[in-house]
This record gives structure tokens, sequence and C-alpha cells, in this order.
């Protein structure tokens, strides 16, 4: 039996890959604003804030696609074994 066409997990896992590199690029644009600049309490909290989310995101995102190839390649072994 031939392993399962998953082909199109690897554009969605590339995707995942991608946003979260941007949102970890992003992060880091954020905190670099933070440490540069006067910036009002109000908002410098709201920048932390939006920081500390962009983080999660990339962090959430990147174990997301890890977690997807790894399930992928169970699959297809998996399939290749039968």
């Amino acid at each position: 039996m031939a392993p399962p066409d998953l082909s199109f997990l690897t554009k969605d896992i590339e995707r995942q890959q991608e946003i979260a590199k941007q949102a970890l690029e992003e992060a880091r644009r954020v905190e670099s604003l933070l440490q540069g600049s006067d910036v009002p309490a109000d908002l410098k909290l709201h920048l932390e804030k939006t920081r500390d989310k962009l983080l999660v995101v990339a962090q959430e995102l990147a174990a997301n696609a890890t977690s997807t190839s790894t399930a992928a390649t169970v699959t297809i072994v998996g399939a290749s074994v039968r």
C-alpha cells in the first residue's frame, strides 16, 4: 500500500512556520520600541501586552508546525509498514 499523500500538510506547516517567524519579528520590533524611546506608561503597558501575545502566537504556531510534521511522519511510516 502506498503511503498517503500528505503534501498539502507541507504547505500548511511552511505557512505556520512563516507566520511564527513574522510574529517573532514583530515582537522584536515592539521590544525595540519599548527599549529605545520614551513611551507613555499607558502605551507601554499596551505594547508589552502586545509583545507578549505575539511571542505566544509565535511559540504556539512553531509548536503546532512541529507537531503536525511529526504526526504526518508517523502517518506515512505507519502506512508504509502495513
